[in-house]
This record gives C-alpha cells, structure tokens and sequence, in this order.
C-alpha cells in the first residue's frame, strides 16, 4: 500500500493501461462504492474474493488505483471552499518551487497547473471572509501573479464512472443532500481524517488509535455518511492510467436559473469526478479519451445551452501538486470548536 496516495501529476505522461473486461467491472464499482469487500465485489463480478483482491493489488502496482480516499463534504461542517484561479507565466522551474510553497500552506487542499491564461488554481478552505482575505493575501504574497480571480464555491460529487456504465444501478449521486451544519466532535472529526487519507483503514485499527469500540467506529462512520459529510467512498483512480485527457471547464452563466439542468448535464457524462458551482458560474474537472470525444462533447455542450451561457472555457490540466480533501486546517478549525 505505500504506493498509494501519491499526487495524480506524478504519474503523468504514462504508458496506457490495458484492462480486460473483468478489471473493467471491478474498477466500475471501485468508482461507485469503494467501501465494498472484496467477496462483495466478486459476488457481482463473478469471481473469487482471493481473485479480486489480486487483481486490486495489480491495479494498484500499475498506477491505476492510487489512493482510497472518502470525499469529504466540508460544507456540512460550516466550512467554504475557494477557488483561486492564477496568471502567473512564471518559468517552469520556478513555478514549481512557488507552488511547493503554497502547497504547505494548511488551509490550501489542492493545486492544479492548468492552460490558458490562469495558469494555475490553488483551492483552500476557510470559515469566515475575514480569513478568505488573510489566505489569499498569504498565497498572493508568494507568488505575486499578473492577474487573479477568485470565487466561493460549493463541491458537488456526482456519480463517475470512467469506464462505462457497466454497473449503473451501483452508481450513486451525493448531490442533493439536506442544508444544515453537521455539529461533528472531536472523535468524529479524527474519524474523518483517517478515512479521507484511506478508506480502507481497518475499523479495529482506528478504534486503537481513538480508544473507543470498534461498534463505535461503524456507528459514527454510518452517521457521518448518512448526513452528506462524508460524500462518497470513491477509489482514487489515475485517469491518464486509463488514457483520459483531463480538463477544467468554466462557464459563466447569463441565466443562473438553468444552473440545475447544467449540473445534471455534466453529472450525466459520469465523467466529472467533481462539479462546483458559484453565484454565476458552474466549473468541473472532465476527463475524455480524445480530441474528438472532447469535440463532441463542446458540440453537445453549446447546441444545448446556447441561450445560458455568458462564456465558457476549457483548460487542459498539466500537472496536480497537491489532493488532501481533509486538511490540518480543518481539523484544528473543529478541534478549536469542540475543546
């Protein structure tokens, strides 16, 4: 396993992985529902537990299982994201250094090194405005861009499947889940730390390190997942593994009444691993097989929505930096509010 839990950008470019129709199915519902067992799974594949955890463990040395990493709904814990969309045009190597430097920062949780005019996105988390200014003045302070916007958005994790719909009544979408904040304790929030670094963690072992029952662990578990905060139990997959070419889209909207239908579009793809959406934009990470699926998509895309889109862009994603749904930042922030 210490193989795993790398960033996405290091195993890119790759060599394609070619899967038989076997390892299809199980990466299928590796995407759909990850907290599985192994006998679960082979029960819906047809194979042997022994079977399946071989092929998971091939998988894995392949690159193309990286992680098992339960995506966290900050939200539910009165917590807002950002995003802060850069235009740097620094020098390759020095922007390399730049955004190790960002990447330490605590509140920050994921930076990308995307085309186009902002070159880089850098997604944090935060309480309050006051604390939205202090980051950003923080990571402007580093980098001093020519340009820069930024925007407060709200993560939808809609289902995904990279391969097909091979299993789709196994797919499940966490979009529409109740308002409220979730009034997590300390427990809960280590809980929560441990499974968003790896899912798979055994109950018997986090109980240990918590000192409470493993029956404990299930039931907080099943309540965090039951309220939306714990979002899905998702594999981490590589998508370049797979020969998908990975983008960010923007679009800014000039009818924010047809939001609902633009989500559902791109839930539809089962290609967004993940969709957020602002006051006047919706933006998604989108992965493709080619050049002319991705022409068909825009196509698809413009014909549909003519009429509700202001502008859009499509940025080619160069390179992850960093991927920690549940950072230090937020623990301390939770741990702070429940001495």
């Amino acid at each position: 396993m210490a193989s795993l839990n790398r960033p996405i950008g290091e195993f890119y470019p790759r060599d394609i992985v070619r899967l038989d129709v076997k390892d299809k199915k199980l990466i299928s519902l590796l995407l759909a529902n990850g907290s599985l067992s192994y006998s679960q799974f082979g029960k819906q594949i047809g194979l042997s537990r022994s079977n399946v955890a071989r092929r998971v463990t091939l998988l894995e040395e392949k690159g193309v299982i990286v992680g098992y990493n339960a995506f966290i709904d900050v939200s539910k814990l009165g917590i807002n994201t950002a995003f802060l969309l850069l235009h740097t045009q620094n020098l390759r190597e020095e922007k390399h250094q730049l955004l190790e430097r960002i990447s330490r920062h605590p509140a920050v949780f994921s930076i990308l090194e995307l085309t186009g005019k902002y070159d880089t996105l850098v997604a944090f988390y935060y309480r309050e405005d006051e604390e939205q200014d202090r980051i950003c003045e923080d990571i402007l302070t580093l980098v001093i861009p020519r340009d820069f916007y930024i925007s407060t958005v709200n993560i939808l994790f809609p289902p995904i499947d990279y391969i097909g719909e091979l299993f789709p009544k196994t797919a499940y979408s966490r979009i529409n889940q109740e308002d409220g904040e979730y009034n997590a304790d300390e427990h809960d929030v280590k809980i929560l730390r441990i499974l968003s670094e790896n899912f798979r963690t055994n109950k018997v072992e986090i109980a240990k390190k918590l000192g409470i029952s493993r029956e404990m662990i299930y039931y907080r578990t099943k309540r965090l997942f039951s309220s939306g905060i714990i979002a899905k139990f998702q594999t981490t997959i590589d998508p370049f593994s797979l020969g998908l070419e990975p983008y960010f889209v923007r679009l800014k909207l000039s009818r924010p009444t047809q939001r609902a239908n633009l989500i559902k579009f791109f839930s539809d793809t089962k290609r967004c691993n993940t969709i957020l959406s602002s006051a006047q934009e919706i933006m998604t990470f989108i992965h493709l097989k080619s050049h002319k699926e991705f022409i068909t998509f825009e196509n698809k895309l413009v014909s549909l929505f003519r009429e509700q889109i202001l502008e859009y862009s499509f940025e080619y994603v160069l390179f992850q930096h960093k991927l920690e749904w549940f950072t230090q930042s937020v623990c301390l922030k939770e741990k702070n509010r429940h001495p």
